[in-house]
């Protein structure tokens, strides 16, 4: 059900883009980020995710126990939990902001 849901989501990501010539965006693609939308998503999302563990961290929780994402050595499960919620209303919504602004312009 999430995979078809982030499908969706990113499936329709690149039609709330103002200019899909100068920014094109295929779709979501992580490992490497082959466009500068993805990039900037991506950039992005680790932001948040290092806010997010640090914050976490702070007031005492062990950020590497999740309950969504499986605990992997090294990964901040707990902040990834966390930050799925909100990623749309930060991240995204301000790589959209800064996409469609007319003053953007890519070289």
């Amino acid at each position: 059900m999430e995979g078809a849901g982030s499908a969706a989501y990113f499936g329709s990501f690149g039609k709330l883009l103002s200019d899909s010539k100068q920014w094109p965006f295929p779709g979501r693609l992580k490992r490497p980020a082959t466009d500068s939308v993805n990039a900037l998503l991506s950039f992005g999302y680790a932001l948040l995710t290092n806010k997010v563990a640090s914050a976490v961290q702070l007031v005492g929780f062990d950020h590497f126990v999740g309950y969504l994402y499986s605990s992997f050595y090294g990964h901040p499960a707990l902040a990834l939990d966390l930050v799925e919620e909100v990623r749309p209303i930060i991240v995204d919504s301000v790589v959209l902001t800064l996409l469609n602004d007319p003053h953007v312009q890519r070289k």
